[in-house]
């Protein structure tokens, strides 16, 4: 004879079970879901996220019609986990795809070439031109930024022993403002992306860092169909007039 507690005890169990096994079992979120929901969950830096890749954004939005629903995360780290963890399906943010983000998510399809510059204050003389310049100076870099690796084998290779590379908890536009401010000596930014920012006089941009690599938005690992559609979009979209009308609207 089963004992009143131990039948519940049992009740509970296969209740608590049923539920794993349904929650296992059922779709994860992929472009059906997003649809069916008429959602697209974005992750941005900031909440005043406009410009060039919000206008590409719509663009493909109206094709699937649905909705971006933005959250704010300002850490490139915390974004990545948000789509790791299936809050968020997309990161509106050009990134390096960088072997080590490629075992976390996926990418899209290229959306640009780009390198990698060194940004200082213009000042009227004496700007760094020079790698070696950089000794027992400070760059001022996002928290776990994608290029964090490049500057350590940028130090490796010129033998800069008293390079700093500190990172902040900060987007790169703010540290770009803590720069124009000359609040900071140095920082670094995608030659892409620079010419998408408003021009401005106090900064010199002429230092490149790196070669040529791609950028790309990053897409939650279960989405494997948002990005192939995303991808099928750019293949076409990028070949568009409406695309070189965006491009010239923002790219200085």
């Amino acid at each position: 004879m089963i004992k009143p507690k131990k039948y519940i005890y049992t009740i509970f169990s296969v209740i608590f079970i049923i539920g794993i096994i349904g929650y296992l079992l059922q779709p994860k979120r992929d472009l059906p879901q997003i649809k069916r929901q008429g959602i697209l969950k974005v992750v941005v830096p900031t909440d005043s996220f406009y410009g060039f890749e919000y206008d590409l954004l719509q663009s493909y939005l109206r094709t699937i019609d649905v909705e971006a629903r933005f959250e704010v995360e300002k850490g490139i780290s915390s974004s990545i986990e948000k789509l790791k963890t299936g809050e968020c399906d997309l990161l509106l943010r050009l990134i390096p795809t960088t072997q080590t983000l490629k075992d976390e998510v996926l990418f899209t399809q290229p959306i640009a070439k780009t390198r990698l510059l060194l940004l200082q204050y213009q000042h009227q003389h004496n700007n760094t031109r020079n790698y070696n310049d950089l000794e027992n100076d400070t760059i001022v870099i996002e928290k776990n930024s994608p290029y964090l690796t490049r500057l350590y084998n940028l130090q490796e290779e010129i033998g800069l022993e008293n390079l700093n590379i500190t990172e902040v908890d900060a987007t790169p536009e703010e540290i770009i403002n803590l720069l124009i401010n000359n609040n900071i000596k140095f920082t670094i930014y995608d030659e892409f992306s620079f010419h998408l920012l408003p021009p401005n006089k106090l900064i010199n941009a002429q230092t490149v860092i790196s070669t040529h690599h791609f950028l790309a938005w990053a897409v939650a690992p279960t989405c494997n169909l948002l990005k192939n559609d995303i991808d099928t979009w750019l293949t076409q979209y990028t070949n568009s007039l409406s695309y070189r009308d965006l491009i010239r609207k923002y790219y200085h």
